[in-house]
């Protein structure tokens, strides 16, 4: 039920890591333990099923019960690789010496921007994820301030 990709990160894990993951490949082969990777494998949302107080957490096998978030990280990326965004997101926010400011993109304020700029001549610069077009908000600030005809963009 597993890739052979999945099983060789698995054992690279055990191998690599160790600790709690010293028996992590005879768990997955137990019949009984089976069950709870299986769920949690084919679930649409993994990351919320490793943690302890999840609806699976009595069938989480024992030796996982007690490991950290870090651990439940790396042992989410061994069997759900697709799931590893949310679920680093959710430590992030999670962590009190991190938090939402870590994850969540400031709020873009042209306006200000512009108002905080030192002088006319300073050019601003935007990167810009895949998607994002900032050119109707600059095309409405050029005309509020009456500069749309000395507009220009690069």
């Amino acid at each position: 039920w597993l890739s052979d990709t999945i099983w060789k990160i698995l054992y690279r894990t055990e191998a690599q890591i160790g600790g709690p993951f010293k028996t992590l490949m005879e768990s997955f082969t137990n019949a009984e333990k089976e069950a709870y990777w299986k769920k949690l494998y084919n679930h649409a949302t993994p990351q919320d099923l490793l943690v302890p107080d999840s609806d699976l957490a009595a069938t989480i096998p024992e030796e996982y019960r007690q490991i950290t978030d870090l651990q439940r990280l790396m042992l989410l990326r061994a069997l759900r690789p697709d799931k590893i965004v949310p679920a680093v997101t959710q430590y992030i926010k999670n962590d009190p010496k991190l938090g939402e400011n870590f994850t969540d993109p400031p709020i873009f304020n042209l306006e200000e921007i512009y108002r905080e700029s030192p002088d006319p001549w300073t050019p601003m610069i935007f990167v810009l994820s895949p998607g994002a077009d900032p050119n109707t908000e600059l095309n409405m600030l050029a005309d509020k301030e009456g500069k749309l005809t000395n507009f220009k963009k690069l």
